[in-house]
């Protein structure tokens, strides 16, 4: 014979979560907050995306996983002369592991070549339903280049982006 335990939690409000509270106290509804983050890219960094990608969100530890909101960027033209982008080169927000979940695969798609500064807001368009646990489960949010090439032109170095992303981390022990 199995015994059920019910809790009554109460009822949450807008923006608030069902978060644990610790054995054997019953869970609560608690308001969630969201969290920012903010990172330049340099000309270089831009430029070596695809060999080199840079982590933007780092790993949360064990059954958490990140829950990127949005993304807010801005191409800092220097002024004498742009990036050179092939067909397909982006500047591409993923979960680490895996660039098959691409969460804004357009960032910056035609901000690398503009000769004037953009600002660019994106919401979140990646897909993550019906994926393994750890594709996405204890894994940073990293910016790269998909495109085997890497990015070229800006030979005064001068044109760098700034990356603000609005994330929440979800607790799925």
């Amino acid at each position: 014979m199995v015994t059920i335990n019910t809790i009554n939690t109460g009822t949450g409000t807008t923006g608030q979560v069902l978060t644990s509270n610790g054995t054997p106290n019953a869970p609560t509804f608690q308001t969630g907050s969201a969290t920012s983050v903010k990172l330049t890219l340099s000309s270089s960094d831009i430029k070596s995306l695809n060999g080199t990608p840079i982590e933007l969100i780092p790993a949360q530890g064990a059954n958490q996983v990140i829950r990127v909101l949005g993304v807010t960027s801005k191409f800092v033209y220097g002024g004498s002369n742009v990036f050179i982008a092939a067909a397909g080169q982006t500047v591409q927000i993923y979960y680490a592991g895996t660039s098959s979940i691409a969460l804004l695969t357009t960032v910056f798609n035609g901000q690398l070549t503009a000769a004037a500064s953009t600002f660019q807001a994106s919401e979140v368009t990646g897909v993550i339903n019906n994926k393994a646990v750890g594709e996405i489960d204890n894994v940073a949010v990293m910016v790269n280049n998909p495109v085997a090439n890497e990015i070229t032109g800006n030979a005064g170095n001068d044109n760098e982006i700034i990356i603000e992303a609005v994330y929440m981390v979800g607790d799925l022990s």
